[in-house]
């Protein structure tokens, strides 16, 4: 058993590994929205195929890393979109943490078609760290509209300042709905290592 931020989780059934964090997210979006259509599934054929082609809802925080759009789509969902806006009465000099969302605006992206929403923190571009307050909100919204929440934390360890990251998934009723995407190549600082983890097994053992 291991622990992170308080939480236990086994590393057998609780950790998947591959070469591309893409990957790993692409599969948990296709995932999710495949088993909504499958679980659509009506006794009748029309029902079936009217519900399997309703268009599946996956909201993105703006501004996002530019693989969220192609891979919703390439899952077969529609891309719902919410910006980060910067907080009311802020300077011309803005820092990341002038960076915040609207709960009103956040709030009103759910529907009866959301099924995922899709978060990075650290974000990437604007650097801005989600403080526990902003989290609690998206969680709120998570449990409430029973959405899974995709949480891409690859720069978890690029924290400044004094500066704390947090992990959505300790929040209360977050650790079931909660996909969390890290990085070994950020936090090493070698993301031009694209090596097949196959190849890394056998040179080590050659």
């Amino acid at each position: 058993m291991n622990h992170v931020q308080n939480m236990r989780y086994h590393s057998q059934k609780r950790i998947n590994s591959a070469t591309c964090t893409f990957c790993l997210m692409y599969c948990a979006v296709r995932t999710l929205l495949h088993q909504y259509a499958y679980y659509s599934i009506c006794s009748t054929c029309q029902c079936q195929f009217a519900m399997s082609h309703l268009p599946v809802q996956v909201i993105i925080v703006e501004p996002f890393f530019d693989c969220y759009q192609p891979m919703v789509k390439m899952a077969g969902g529609t891309a719902i979109y919410v910006p980060l806006k910067p907080r009311e009465g802020s300077g011309p000099a803005l820092s990341s943490a002038e960076w915040v969302l609207s709960p009103e605006e956040l709030a009103s992206k759910f529907s009866t078609r959301t099924k995922t929403i899709v978060i990075n923190t650290p974000n990437n571009p604007l650097g801005k760290v989600y403080q526990r307050e902003e989290l609690q909100v998206i969680a709120d919204l998570c449990i409430k509209h029973d959405v899974i929440c995709i949480s891409d934390e690859v720069y978890e360890w690029l924290t400044y300042d004094g500066t704390k990251h947090v992990k959505i998934a300790i929040f209360q009723g977050m650790w079931e709905r909660t996909v969390t995407s890290g990085s070994a190549s950020k936090t090493f600082s070698a993301t031009g290592w694209k090596v097949d983890s196959n190849q890394v097994v056998e040179t080590s053992q050659g």
